[in-house]
């Protein structure tokens, strides 16, 4: 509620208005009715560009440091594959600004129209390219690049479990995603079909916080038992914890090493046994993890 609240400070009423009833229509008509123009108005969240970004360099950052074997992703005359882009593409422009030749999308939501918008590209696409521009130089026009973003884009407009593509990836990344998806270990599954080569590497991000509260984050979680956490928070993430989810990537053949990045220290007198017969405490206190599997 304080972040919706914080939305619409400093907005003019006739702007308030408008929300009010793109959030009315949402509501009763279903956000697949919207344009694209309007669901991004109604969750102006979901364009953050500069997350995706950030978090990719930060991520490569520390890899760097922790784990010198890792080398970064190499985008040239790639294939880059990214698991729950978003309804913008996630890291999909920054692949094709530095230079893979394909991106393939993973997007349940994915509707069809966001990068042939003029509005977004207005208001977020020419400023991403921008920045693109500033940290790798102009490697092509703004022209240029949003007819890629058209021309060489495939989306799977589905889930991880049954995407299909005209050919493998050769990297994949994934932001915030896998903790959303209810059957993880089908969806690992099919990834690794679609992967076909053993060796791509890959960066998945998984916050296993509750979704609720950035200061809380495990706030009624672990103090309840694990039955009834993820009955109750299974429609929107699935509950597994960073040791569950380096199992079912190493199950499906891939070395994978966890950067924990992001800790939240707990109290063990306030964990529900359920999950202290399951986990490790440090499994616990891992809030964001990125696993690097190649």
């Amino acid at each position: 509620m304080k972040g919706r609240l914080k939305q619409l400070w400093g907005l003019s009423p006739e702007e308030i208005s408008k929300r009010l009833r793109l959030r009315f229509q949402a509501r009763n008509g279903g956000v697949d009715k919207l344009s694209i123009e309007d669901y991004f108005k109604l969750v102006p969240n979901a364009l953050s560009w500069e997350r995706h970004h950030r978090n990719f360099l930060k991520i490569e950052e520390m890899a760097r440091h922790r784990y010198p074997s890792w080398k970064p992703f190499d985008f040239e005359n790639s294939v880059f594959l990214e698991v729950g882009s978003g309804l913008a593409g996630g890291l999909a422009p920054v692949a094709l600004f530095r230079g893979a030749r394909k991106a393939l999308l993973v997007e349940p939501l994915w509707r069809e129209g966001a990068f042939e918008s003029s509005e977004l590209g207005i208001n977020y696409f020419r400023p991403m390219w921008n920045m693109l521009t500033m940290v790798y130089g102009e490697r092509m026009s703004f022209e240029a690049w949003m007819n890629r973003l058209v021309k060489d884009t495939e989306v799977h407009a589905g889930g991880m479990d049954s995407a299909s593509f005209s050919m493998a990836p050769d990297i994949c990344w994934s932001l915030s995603c896998l903790e959303h998806i209810p059957n993880l270990s089908d969806s690992i599954e099919r990834l690794r079909e679609v992967c076909k080569d053993s060796a791509v590497r890959q960066i998945h991000a998984v916050d296993f916080g509750n979704h609720l509260s950035k200061d809380k984050p495990f706030l009624e979680m672990y103090d309840r038992s694990r039955s009834e956490v993820q009955s109750k928070a299974s429609a929107h993430i699935n509950c597994l914890r960073a040791s569950d989810v380096q199992s079912l990537l190493e199950r499906a053949g891939w070395n994978c090493q966890q950067l924990r990045m992001t800790m939240a220290p707990l109290n063990r007198e306030g964990i529900q046994q359920s999950w202290l017969d399951h986990y490790s405490e440090e499994t616990l206190e891992t809030r964001v993890a990125a696993f690097f599997c190649s």
